[in-house]
């Protein structure tokens, strides 16, 4: 029973820091490079911690699923490392603009799509037990 409410508790607060991200990315101005690498980097943190919070208490995620989450992290993580070295390298380009606001265009479907998958139906199957 125990084991149950923590399960439960850490879920709730995985699906918290989800909300808070995804407020945070609808917030975030494509101009700001910086404050578009750190919601990238917060992404990919949050990424990390929803594979022991969300995929262990989903018994409904297929492996493809998870599989799909996995490689969509790591080309996100490629795609703020391209981001981050075109900002060193290039800190004046007009084009640092535009693919900021490529990533964060794939940051929000990124999380918008984990917001129907992974929050949604652990709504739903708390709802139903």
């Amino acid at each position: 029973m125990q084991r149950e409410v923590a399960t439960v508790d850490l879920l709730q607060q995985g699906a918290e820091e989800h909300h808070t991200l995804l407020g945070r990315a609808k917030c975030t101005s494509v101009d700001d490079v910086t404050a578009v690498l750190n919601l990238g980097s917060a992404v990919l943190l949050h990424g990390v911690l929803e594979r022991s919070q969300v995929y262990a208490a989903n018994p409904y995620l297929a492996d493809a699923v998870i599989e799909q989450f996995t490689a969509d992290h790591a080309r996100l993580a490629d795609d703020l490392a391209l981001l981050e070295d075109f900002r060193q390298s290039d800190p004046e380009s007009a084009d640092l603009v535009a693919l900021s606001s490529s990533l964060l265009e794939r940051l929000l479907q990124h999380m918008e799509r984990d917001e129907r998958t992974l929050y949604r139906s652990l709504e739903r199957l708390g709802a139903a037990e």
